[in-house]
């Protein structure tokens, strides 16, 4: 469900049409690949934003392979942390 609801996101997150495609997923993460000649680094960051939407989670920079100008790179979408609740009083 969660792979459809992140290809679901992607494909409205196309509008722009970004060139880089999902190459590998694994749960909460997933890797492009992309050409640094066609798009940057901050656009496809937009797309794992889009992929880490159904998992509530904001994507983090994992890995970037470069060979030339061709790119894999890697995010994994990782929730904030959650606040201790042990010592609050109300």
């Amino acid at each position: 469900m969660r792979k459809l609801v992140g290809t679901l996101g992607l494909v409205g997150s196309l509008t722009g049409c970004v060139p880089a495609t999902i190459v590998a997923t694994d749960g909460p993460r997933v890797t492009y690949a992309w050409n640094g000649d066609e798009t940057r680094l901050d656009r496809v960051y937009s797309l794992a934003t889009s992929y880490c939407n159904g998992w509530h989670a904001p994507p983090r920079l994992v890995g970037d392979e470069v060979e030339g100008k061709q790119h894999r790179t890697t995010f994994a979408c990782v929730p904030p942390p959650t606040m201790p609740f042990n010592g609050l009083r109300l």
